[in-house]
């Protein structure tokens, strides 16, 4: 493991991006394949291939591209997930969603349009569903 100035450095291969709740990353794009977790404030554009976690005290603004997202915090964007979306009791998505699955516990919020993801709904006459 390196070291600097008494600090333990990250293992190189992993891959997770954390944005802590005292941090705040404003105006640029994320893009990773390992796993978001944001308890502070993000904005602009998140692209993960793996899954979003947006934690109880978070803010996020942005659009988001990512395998699935979880939101206990608040999003204000879009959502796209090739799996699943969830948004916790607490939780609020300002935005619309496409995504192969939406689930929305009690006392969530969500404002805005769903669309099942496109690959799952080859079959419909449209080409498309609503939840």
């Amino acid at each position: 493991m390196l070291r600097r100035i008494g600090v333990p450095w990250q293992d190189e291969e992993r891959t997770e991006v954390v944005v802590p709740a005292t941090a705040s990353l404003e105006g640029g794009v994320l893009r990773t394949d390992g796993p978001v977790y944001i308890y502070g404030t993000f904005e602009g554009q998140l692209e993960t291939a793996s899954a979003l976690l947006v934690g109880p005290l978070a803010q996020v603004t942005a659009d988001v591209e990512a395998q699935s997202v979880s939101v206990a915090g608040t999003i204000r964007g879009n959502i796209t997930a090739s799996g699943q979306v969830e948004i916790l009791a607490g939780g609020r998505v300002y935005g619309d969603i496409v995504a192969s699955d939406l689930r929305i516990d009690e006392g969530a919020v969500f404002s805005g349009m769903s669309t099942r993801h496109p690959e799952e709904t080859s079959s419909s006459p449209a080409g498309e569903a609503s939840y």
